[in-house]
């Protein structure tokens, strides 16, 4: 199972597919595409949000549409994009295009409305990583990975009221919203009248398969091309374990947490 995580992260994650776009539009508008997995690995690939929040500071516009396609991705890298957004002065709506899982679903409810489109989907659930070690370790890791989720509950109480409590339950039992349930949930304002244009799906479909719940027709999709495998996709399982839990250890020094 957990080979089988490293192989689904591998195909989602590479350098040669930025996870997101930026689009200048008239009247003073931009549009931010996050239609993949957020995030960067030092052995899958990817772009950082460093580079996301350098072109974010580069939009002038007033008003900053905030498009949305995204099985989720990177806590600390989530953190920092959405902490952007809120610093950003242009006003920032959010719209989820297609579905706004995991870390997506909190990075945009940086933006005051909330617009789902229809047919579109939410999900939030309790974050978890990879790792490995003593007994000592693991348990720094889990309290960690504990204040993640309660800050994580947090944004949800934000922006839908209610408990931390409440939304950690959800986010225990991985809820899966409907445009119309996000809406009444409160983690989105209104339904979109019309429906965006068909969401580009930049990524593995497969990787769905990683949470327990999700919707089975969300795991299929017809027609779309293969993602650009990231640079692990082909290495040994004994390689990628070791990439991950070094690299897992290496975010836990940064954090203070040491074996």
């Amino acid at each position: 199972m957990f080979e089988g995580h490293l192989r689904l992260l591998a195909r989602n994650v590479s350098p040669s597919r930025p996870w997101y776009s930026v689009r200048n539009l008239a009247d003073g508008e931009a549009e931010v595409f996050i239609y993949d997995f957020i995030g960067f690995d030092p052995f899958f690939g990817g772009v950082s949000a460093a580079d996301f929040v350098r072109d974010l500071r580069a939009i002038n516009a007033r008003k900053i549409l905030l498009r949305i396609n995204s099985p989720g991705g990177d806590i600390s890298e989530a953190v920092t994009i959405r902490n952007a957004l809120i610093e950003h002065p242009a006003q920032i709506e959010t719209h989820v295009d297609g579905l706004a899982a995991s870390a997506a679903s909190w990075v945009g409810l940086a933006a005051k409305n909330v617009i789902m489109s229809p047919h579109a989907m939410m999900m939030i659930h309790e974050p978890w990583f990879m790792v490995g070690g003593d007994a000592e370790f693991l348990h720094h890791e889990a309290d960690v990975l504990d204040k993640f989720a309660a800050d994580i509950a947090k944004m949800y109480q934000e922006k839908g009221g209610g408990t931390a409590d409440k939304w950690r339950a959800a986010m225990r039992d991985e809820t899966w919203y409907s445009d119309e349930e996000a809406v009444a949930a409160g983690l989105a304002d209104e339904v979109a009248t019309e429906e965006a244009p068909a969401a580009e799906n930049r990524y593995d479909p497969a990787i769905l398969q990683l949470f327990k719940h999700t919707p089975e027709h969300l795991t299929k999709k017809p027609g779309q091309p293969e993602p650009t495998p990231g640079p692990g996709a082909q290495k040994p399982p004994q390689e990628l374990v070791r990439a991950a839990l070094a690299h897992q250890r290496n975010r836990s020094r940064e954090l203070g947490v040491t074996a």
